[in-house]
């Protein structure tokens, strides 16, 4: 077994004065903690026990499904089509990158934007300049 060096640097809340530009700039600190978090996944059970081991992996795991979730999202993807579309998700495993349809982005953007928004974009659509 062998352990990594993990580093933490965290705002000491002081600040000290740039001397080039004058600005107050924030003071930082850090620490270094070597820890063997295992070799693999079964040294890591033998070690922490199966109950931390999965709730680690579980939260990892559904934060890279959130991820994953607003992705399709932001592309325009339908909510309603997004769990078909995240059938064969598999934890850890990159995804490709979303296509935005530009019809369903233009839709989304429209229904975000007030009245004048919805007005300025139709004459955009349309080719019309103002004047």
């Amino acid at each position: 077994m062998s352990t990594i060096p993990v580093e933490a640097k965290w705002n000491t809340g002081k600040t000290v004065t740039n001397e080039t530009t004058g600005e107050e700039d924030i003071v930082y600190d850090n620490a270094i903690v070597d820890f063997d978090f295992g070799e693999n996944i079964a040294d890591a059970v033998a070690q922490f026990g199966e109950e931390p081991v999965f709730a680690l992996y579980h939260a990892s795991a559904k934060v890279q499904l959130q991820g994953a979730i607003r992705a399709q999202g932001e592309a325009g993807v339908p909510a309603n089509e997004i769990s078909s579309r995240l059938a064969a998700w598999k934890p850890g495993v990159r995804q490709g990158r979303v296509a935005v349809d530009p019809v369903v982005a233009l839709k989304a953007q429209y229904a975000a934007a007030d009245e004048a928004g919805q007005a300025e974009l139709l004459r955009q659509i349309m080719g019309e300049t103002e004047g």
